[in-house]
């Protein structure tokens, strides 16, 4: 993979990806119709976050605002070895969230909060790749 050439690779981000799957997703889009040159330098804002980020997370990531694409794409090929672990996590989570047994609320909510933090952990551990 590499940036001339990643939009062939992902096609699709569904709601279990983590948001730098849609970023990227968004980032191959705008590649359409303008030279590689002058995407590298289009400058990833607020804005086009704010839109990503209403169909996909709530979370904010400050790291990829005002920069310019390339610098965002070359961030986030980083966690490429983290994405399967947080899209797992997210399943189980909407399964359970999905049950509708008033008896189990107690252990969905605690099971969610050990998954949350797992996820944390597990992706912290894992180094980041540089593909670069």
């Amino acid at each position: 993979m590499n940036i001339e050439n990643f939009e062939t690779i992902l096609k699709e981000a569904l709601d279990y990806h983590c948001i730098e799957a849609h970023i990227l997703l968004y980032l191959g889009k705008k590649k359409e119709g303008i030279s590689i040159d002058e995407w590298k330098k289009q400058i990833y804002d607020n804005a086009q976050h704010s839109e990503i980020s209403n169909q996909q997370s709530t979370q904010s990531y400050p790291e990829y605002i005002d920069r310019p694409y390339e610098e965002v794409y070359r961030e986030i090929q980083k966690t490429f070895s983290k994405w399967d672990i947080y899209s797992i996590n997210h399943m189980i989570l909407t399964v359970l969230k999905e049950i509708q047994d008033p008896s189990l609320e107690i252990y969905i909510s605690k099971l969610t909060e050990v998954l949350s933090m797992k996820t944390i952990e597990l992706t912290t551990n894992i180094p980041s790749l540089d593909l670069v």
